[in-house]
């Protein structure tokens, strides 16, 4: 069985109530809700408080087969959509809202062997109101769990990128107390979007900042090269203009 079928079966049994074909977790696209958040059916949706036609639910973005990254976020943002949502071929993403998800999978591809990585979330049900901490906690727990530990064991990734300190801690405690492969090399990555770490434009990131969190640039010619960042650049153009 390949990787993406694993993957596949794992939400199959865990996270629906009815199974789904392998072509449908292919394409990016809402599953209908007949009225009872159906076919959407996890053992812990009541202990987390989790309603299917208020709240982002999210598969996983399938990577390619060969790929050996993979890339963890917190949580599904409900400005992505409602209800519960295949993430199909990251592949096959556009960037509709302008967060700059594919600005990442793109650098990803560039630094890395040129391979789509694979793209999930610590809790795959995001919370409708961001200011909900609480619940938002209490569902990376438990997807930690029941998902995000047989996620990394099927995919043995070398290269674990995480966006931000929650997903940084999350995986990092989880694969010191599982065990998992020594030869993961786990980093953490600003978040791409574009409201994130202000005045960072994606150009600075893309071309320095992720390249630094990944171990690509010493802290040497980090330095160096600092004043290529677009904020200083045009610090220092406002200043020769006065």
């Amino acid at each position: 069985m390949s990787k993406r079928d694993e993957i596949i079966a794992l939400f199959n049994k865990k996270l629906f109530s009815l199974k789904l074909d392998d072509s449908d977790f292919l394409n990016k696209h809402p599953l209908p809700d007949d009225g009872k958040g159906r076919p959407f059916k996890c053992d812990c949706a009541q202990k987390c408080g989790v309603d299917p036609r208020k709240h982002p639910i999210w598969t996983p973005a399938l990577g390619d087969e060969e790929s050996e990254v993979m890339v963890v976020g917190e949580a599904p943002s409900a400005t992505g959509g409602l209800g519960v949502n295949i993430g199909g071929l990251f592949e096959q993403w556009e960037d509709e809202r302008k967060s700059h998800v594919t600005d990442l999978r793109d650098w990803v591809k560039d630094n890395l062997g040129g391979k789509v990585p694979y793209f999930t979330d610590l809790a795959k049900c995001g919370v409708a109101n961001q200011k909900n901490k609480a619940g938002l906690a209490r569902r990376i727990k438990k997807c930690r769990e029941r998902f995000l530990i047989e996620e990394i064991r099927i995919l043995n990734p070398k290269w674990i990128f995480c966006i931000g300190n929650t997903a940084h801690k999350f995986v990092s405690e989880l694969i010191t107390r599982e065990r998992l492969s020594s030869q993961i090399s786990l980093r953490r990555l600003t978040h791409y979007s574009g409201l994130a770490s202000l005045p960072l434009t994606i150009e600075d990131k893309k071309n320095l900042i992720w390249k630094w969190e990944a171990g690509f640039l010493r802290d040497e010619e980090l330095k160096e090269k600092l004043f290529e960042l677009s904020y200083f650049r045009t610090k220092k153009s406002i200043s020769e203009s006065r």
